[in-house]
């Protein structure tokens, strides 16, 4: 039998309700794997708001069966894998048995233990791409913005290992410490002005007076990639004549290539001890309602199900 959590109607974390299902069977070009580590992301409260039986858009573990046609991984390979329709165009990773294509997978790096992976996850990929991305190096000012998150957590320590300055705002100001122990250079509070000097590169993660303060904050031909909420956004446009540019950003549009270069490089870093995860909440399995409310409630760092 398969443990999986699946979201009733009346939506919302006591919406999420383990219950037991029939062992999968793979399809062709599918593969099976035993679960090990499921991040929880904001995005995975969202998509309970959705047509979706069970959430999850990362899973992490152990091949344990094979379907017809795939020969790029075989049972007892260790494996990652985030978004690419998972927990929304097939079930997703809140159960202990998730069926996938094989070729949303990535290979977990030897060095690197299934819980270590799993627990990086969707946010220091995402901060890894990030940087990449942005071309972060030696001498850029870096300013991210809700610096507290899982992503923004992962960005400052990656950001430092590419010799990056970086300025970290918290969403909240009891989190400040915490952006210090990751590194961040100068920490400000949610109530706190920035200072004078101009940025090269920001993340920004709210919109509103916010987002227009961080624009006007950005060095003359900065970038800045957006990652807040869905909506309209105002820009000046004499800051758009100064060059700054002004991107989006979705973890939606990962492939299995992207995972796979991002975690052989992430393993790196973490076996280095240049990488941690400074704040974690495990939760199991069947008390994924708690891992969602802690979400809600804005704990910082990063909430996995296991």
């Amino acid at each position: 039998m398969n443990l999986r959590i699946e979201m009733s109607a009346t939506g919302g974390p006591d919406g999420l309700k383990p219950t037991r299902a029939p062992m999968p069977e793979p399809g062709r070009g599918e593969v099976v794997i035993h679960m090990t580590v499921a991040g929880v992301n904001p995005d995975d409260l969202r998509r309970c708001n959705l047509d979706v039986a069970v959430p999850g858009v990362e899973a992490c573990g152990r091949v344990l069966l094979v379907g017809r046609g795939v020969d790029a991984v075989k049972v007892g390979d260790e494996v990652l894998t985030a978004m690419q329709g998972l927990g929304e165009r097939y079930p997703g990773g809140y159960q202990r048995l998730v069926t996938l294509p094989a070729d949303t997978l990535a290979v977990v790096p030897e060095a690197l233990s299934l819980e270590d992976a799993g627990t990086l996850g969707l946010p220091a990929l995402s901060a890894w791409l990030l940087a990449e991305r942005m071309g972060l190096r030696g001498g850029h000012e870096l300013l991210i913005d809700r610096a507290d998150s899982a992503i923004g957590q992962m960005l400052i320590q990656v950001a430092r290992c590419r010799g990056a300055r970086v300025v970290a705002v918290a969403a909240h100001a009891e989190n400040m410490g915490l952006l210090r122990d990751c590194g961040a250079q100068e920490v400000l509070g949610p109530d706190d002005r920035l200072g004078a000097d101009p940025f090269d590169r920001v993340l920004q993660q709210t919109s509103g007076p916010d987002f227009a303060t961080s624009v006007q904050s950005m060095a003359d031909g900065g970038q800045m990639i957006y990652l807040g909420p869905s909506g309209v956004l105002q820009v000046d446009a004499e800051d758009l004549r100064r060059g700054v540019s002004i991107t989006g950003w979705s973890p939606s549009s990962l492939t299995a290539a992207q995972i796979q270069r991002a975690l052989d490089a992430l393993s790196v870093m973490f076996i280095g001890g240049r990488l941690k995860v400074r704040a974690l909440h495990r939760v199991t399995l069947v008390n994924a309602a708690q891992a969602h409310k802690a979400i809600e409630r804005g704990a910082p760092g990063r909430v996995v199900l296991y």
